[in-house]
């Protein structure tokens, strides 16, 4: 069964239940009134002098009590007369029960009682009333045919109101079902168009604010946070084969010479030619194992953290500083740390801080001094280097993105893109800027705003 024959089904169940309650209360009151002032009638029909009553007196009252008028009237017949211990007066008369109301005026607990009664097949509205306290009782009838007729009739009314009502609420009900479905169908559509096509810029046209728009707005988020996902992807692939292209270039070249010079007769290289060649293929296999490393990074964007837990910071950094000061044994680093917790992922920060320390001793010169302070929730690395060129300041932390004067150096551009992507993931900051004194070189701020716990 589809949504919309459900909710179709569901709008018909709801009115025929709503029908059917308006229905049942109104029979029942209109039957409660019409029998009350029957009711009322009798009463004050009984409450008038009769004479001397016998069984089948006729009494003509009009509706409104008062003299009577051509036309407007009202019979109520004395069915039949008791003695005051109930014992019927009339022989051969109509047989008029006695309630258990009845009974009760009978005994002298009350003065007169009301209750349906069938006399000779007909449906009749009893008073059974005491002429006077020690007195004959009366039992004054009226019939209820009119008022049967009325309620069968009305109840005929009633339910061909509720039938109509109820296929009146299934049409309304299927239209209803299919005008809000509408968007629904749409994004449907939208969702297999994609499928299909594999196009993830096409979006859903948005109007309201309800729950199938809101629905409508968080799919065209979807297609736009996939798109660009996507996106990244491809550029990453790209930029990651030009990238590679250049060791795995140098790689054949050096094999290729190592090779030709082993088979070509009396070219013989020579122990140090061959030392270098060798020292070359290791460095570019060493390069290209940092440049998988980098992109395996990379390619984890958007994924989340790995289960985390206080983190010591300052244990952290004063691990990568160790790993730096072995990497570059020419530089000096001078540390200055104070006790840190952060929630997160060891292995990312560490990472993250190696490439900002292996980046700082890139650039510091032979026997330069790299400070690296941890104070208030915040990491600075600073170089005495040459310095960040101001327009290199927005694109430092770009994936692949290397400064002119950076390109005759080793390194892919992803190591600070890395950084960026620990950091945001961690909810931190990280900048870059050059120094404001004398000394020169570059800043790196590492910023934490998560509480410590």
């Amino acid at each position: 069964m589809t949504l919309r024959t459900r909710l179709a089904l569901l709008v018909a169940v709801a009115v025929a239940v709503a029908v059917a309650a308006v229905s049942a209360v109104s029979y029942f009151t209109t039957r409660t009134e019409l029998r009350h002032e029957a009711d009322r009638t009798l009463e004050r029909t009984a409450l008038e002098p009769i004479g001397s009553p016998g069984p089948g007196t006729v009494i003509q009252r009009s509706t409104a009590g008062g003299p009577l008028e051509a036309g407007v009237t009202e019979q109520f017949v004395i069915l039949a007369v008791f003695a005051p211990d109930g014992t019927s007066l009339a022989k051969g008369g109509p047989q008029v029960p006695i309630r258990q109301a009845g009974r009760e005026v009978v005994a002298g607990t009350r003065t007169s009682a009301l209750y349906d009664a069938s006399v000779e097949g007909r449906h009749m509205r009893v008073l059974l009333q005491r002429v006077d306290p020690d007195g004959v009782l009366v039992a004054v009838a009226r019939p209820l045919t009119d008022i049967d007729n009325t309620m069968h009739k009305l109840g005929l009314l009633l339910l061909a109101a509720a039938g109509l009502g109820i296929v009146v609420a299934g049409t309304v009900g299927r239209a209803v079902a299919r005008a809000g479905l509408a968007p629904v169908d749409r994004l449907t559509d939208a969702a297999e168009r994609v499928a299909r096509t594999r196009d993830l810029r096409a979006e859903i046209p948005v109007t309201g604010t309800d729950e199938v728009s809101r629905l409508a707005r968080s799919f065209n988020a979807m297609l736009g946070a996939l798109d660009t996902s996507q996106r990244r992807q491809r550029e990453l692939v790209s930029d990651a084969s030009h990238e590679l292209r250049t060791p795995l270039t140098s790689l054949r070249t050096n094999i290729d010479l190592l090779t030709r010079a082993d088979a070509a007769a009396g070219r013989v290289l020579s122990e140090e030619d061959r030392r270098a060649l060798l020292g070359d293929v290791r460095s570019q296999l060493e390069e290209m194992t940092h440049l998988v490393d980098d992109l395996t990074s990379v390619a984890r964007d958007g994924e989340a953290l790995a289960p985390t837990a206080a983190v010591d910071l300052a244990h952290v950094v004063a691990t990568s500083v160790n790993r730096a000061r072995r990497r570059a044994p020419s530089v000096t680093f001078v540390a200055d740390l104070e006790e840190c917790l952060v929630i997160g992922q060891a292995a990312m920060l560490e990472r993250a801080i190696t490439n900002v320390l292996d980046n700082a001793a890139k650039w510091s010169p032979g026997g330069g001094q790299v400070d690296v302070s941890l104070h208030g929730r915040e990491i600075v690395v600073r170089d005495r280097g040459t310095g960040i060129a101001a327009e290199d300041v927005p694109h430092v932390f770009a994936r692949f993105y290397r400064s002119p004067s950076a390109r005759s150096m080793p390194g892919s551009g992803l190591g600070l893109a890395i950084v960026h992507d620990v950091m945001t993931a961690h909810g931190g900051t990280a900048t870059v800027e050059p120094a404001s004194d004398e000394a020169g070189g570059t800043v790196v701020r590492l910023g934490f705003a998560a509480a410590a716990s």
